[in-house]
């Protein structure tokens, strides 16, 4: 789905992953951040939508992988953002906002129209204010975890 650096500011780059080291680490932060805390095994951070994806991870220093996000088509309208995760310590400095506009510019040049998401409850207000808004009531994740399902209308 194609590869290149879409920003560098400061010590932060937003990239897809290019290596099988950059591969490693993206799945690994996914893991240990959307699964790990509540007993998923590894591996269970993956689905079958992977090979098809556009896969963003944000760098810090060219290395250090800090944030993960991933989006993939539903339909020739419709594309779904999964998998956001940004490093606890480099959270409210911009990077999940940066990743997210990322993945949106992504589907824009799909021709996507609309993006869905299933957001945590503790993080409804990054999206909300990212201009989507809520389009289905809770479901629970790993029954401890409540979801709330998101849209967003892009512009051209």
């Amino acid at each position: 789905m194609g590869c290149f650096c879409l920003i560098t500011d400061s010590d932060i780059t937003l990239t897809s992953p290019r290596t099988d080291a950059h591969w490693d680490a993206y799945f690994e932060l996914r893991w240990r951040l959307l699964r790990k805390p509540w007993q998923q095994p590894p591996g269970s951070e993956k689905d079958d939508q992977e090979q098809d994806a556009y896969h963003c991870m944000a760098l810090y220093g060219q290395q250090h992988v800090i944030g993960v996000g991933r989006l993939h088509k539903k339909s020739e309208s419709l594309a779904q953002i999964r998998y956001m995760a940004v490093v606890e310590d480099y959270q409210r400095r911009g990077i999940g906002k940066l990743i997210l506009q990322h993945l949106e510019n992504v589907a824009r040049d799909w021709d996507i129209k609309h993006v869905v998401l299933n957001a945590r409850d503790a993080y409804l207000d990054f999206y909300l204010a990212n201009g989507y808004f809520i389009t289905d009531k809770r479901h629970v994740l790993f029954d401890v975890i409540p979801h709330t399902q998101l849209q967003k209308e892009l512009d051209c």
